[in-house]
């Protein structure tokens, strides 16, 4: 998880470099003022298709958590139809509210991570912690793939959404290294305090060990087990992600294939009762969502996340006469 989050503090320096050399432009609209229109249509269609596979992997982690752990009976079409459906209200009322779910999540998260420490600081030795880096440098990376791939996507849905600015781009650069940072506290929390709370052996035979060390925190009578409460809020930060993944791949659709005839909401209702059998499909065989998740993904992610970026800005470093505020393309 450091090395992850480290990773996301190096991917946020081409990012913010393309957003100051470009501030009343989004990616796909520069990408096609350096590599011209046919390149930056395809990088476009790219990100679209990347867009909607991280709209699925979101949507698909909240459907598989609360069939395992909260709704154990009922059938997997229930949770995609369902998850699909708020996914898609959400995208269609737009960044806004997403917005401002998101800041009532992170309250709630960070409340929920405070109760957490104090009912395991009792419990911890940081000698547990250590060695850190026993079983190698090559398998903590291999093993780091999958938080990178979080990252990335963020990262990628960061810049592509990247608001049109006239003014000093400095105060999102300064935003993007603040909100990696807090979210690096946010969420390194909880393993530091796993692996120094119940060791590392004993967290490595839990499915999911952040619940078990849940269990362990008393709150009353009223709310005894409080992992029911993570995993709503778990839920929540996963469907908002879902429905802004959506949100990106459906306005994005929309430049790549402008329809006169469907309004805003009729396409966006279209293409995402499309995606359901791919949705289903991926949901039911868990052996092949494990190899997409934990192995293909990351070859994918991390390439687009990083090298994307460091690309546009190496053609924008050599095309030193392209100036750095361009009219907006028609899409």
């Amino acid at each position: 998880m450091v090395l992850a989050f480290v990773g996301a503090f190096v991917m946020v320096v081409p990012f913010t470099s393309l957003a100051r050399r470009f501030p009343t432009q989004r990616l796909p609209e520069y990408a096609r003022q350096l590599l011209g229109p046919w390149l930056g249509w395809l990088i476009q269609f790219l990100l679209t298709l990347f867009l909607i596979g991280s709209f699925l992997l979101a949507a698909i982690t909240i459907e598989l958590h609360v069939n395992d752990y909260l709704m154990t009976e009922t059938p997997t079409i229930v949770f995609v139809v369902g998850i699909s459906l708020l996914s898609l209200y959400g995208a269609y009322l737009g960044l806004e509210v997403l917005a401002r779910l998101s800041l009532w999540g992170l309250g709630f998260s960070l409340l929920l991570g405070s109760l957490m420490v104090i009912g395991s600081v009792d419990h911890f030795d940081v000698t547990r912690l250590m060695p850190a880096w026993e079983h190698g440098l090559p398998r903590i990376l291999q093993a780091s793939s999958v938080a990178w791939t979080d990252t990335a996507q963020l990262l990628v849905g960061l810049i592509y959404l990247w608001p049109r600015s006239t003014g000093d781009t400095s105060r999102w650069r300064n935003l993007s290294w603040l909100g990696v940072l807090l979210g690096a506290v946010t969420v390194l929390v909880w393993p530091v305090f796993e692996m120094g709370a119940l060791g590392p052996e004993v967290t490595a035979q839990f499915l999911i060990s952040c619940m078990q060390l849940a269990r362990a925190a008393e709150l009353g009578i009223y709310l005894p087990r409080y992992e029911m409460i993570m995993m709503v809020l778990f839920g929540w930060a996963a469907l908002i992600q879902a429905m802004g993944f959506l949100y990106m791949s459906l306005e994005s659709l929309q430049e790549l294939f402008p329809t006169k005839r469907l309004s805003r909401g009729w396409f966006m209702t279209l293409v995402t009762f499309a995606l359901l059998p791919g949705h289903y499909w991926l949901s039911q065989d868990r052996e092949i969502l494990d190899r997409v998740h934990t192995h293909l993904w990351p070859v994918i992610a991390l390439p687009i996340a990083l090298g994307l970026p460091l690309l546009l800005l190496l053609v924008a470093m050599v095309r030193r006469s392209a100036p750095t505020s361009l009219p907006s393309s028609g899409a």
